[in-house]
């Protein structure tokens, strides 16, 4: 109960960083936000949910929230030019502590497209992230 409290916690802090629930917030180079995601995991799982992603002290380094179809995960990130690499952990759900990585490319509209990795599993799988605003 006690994780499940932090966790809900963190989401909601990095929630709260967004000054619209489901907006785009532009604020440095326009990452920190709120988001729509849907994917495929490397077991072929389909899923879909909300990201929310926040600013940290660091120039492009960035926290994630993930609150998907039965988990929810949290990771951080490092952005390079037009990639960002995460390092993840589901933190509630049936993998609780299966942790991966990601890379994405951000495009020009500012959707994050790329490849999802669980540690210890081969293939990728694939995940879109979508700005709400």
């Amino acid at each position: 109960m006690a994780r499940n409290l932090a966790a809900l916690f963190s989401i909601a802090t990095l929630a709260a960083a967004c000054t619209i629930p489901g907006s785009q917030v532009d604020v440095g180079d326009g990452l920190a936000g709120t988001y729509v995601v849907n994917g495929v995991d490397p077991l072929g799982i389909e899923y879909s949910g909300t990201v929310v992603i926040g600013e940290t002290q660091a120039p492009d380094e960035f926290v994630l929230s993930w609150i998907v179809t039965g988990s929810i995960q949290s990771g951080t990130g490092r952005k390079t030019g037009d990639t960002l690499d995460v390092e993840w952990e589901a933190t509630e759900g049936p993998r609780a502590g299966s942790t991966g990585t990601a890379t994405y490319t951000i495009n020009d509209n500012g959707w994050l497209i790329g490849e999802r990795f669980i540690d210890g599993t081969d293939g990728a799988g694939t995940e879109e992230i979508i700005p709400t605003g």
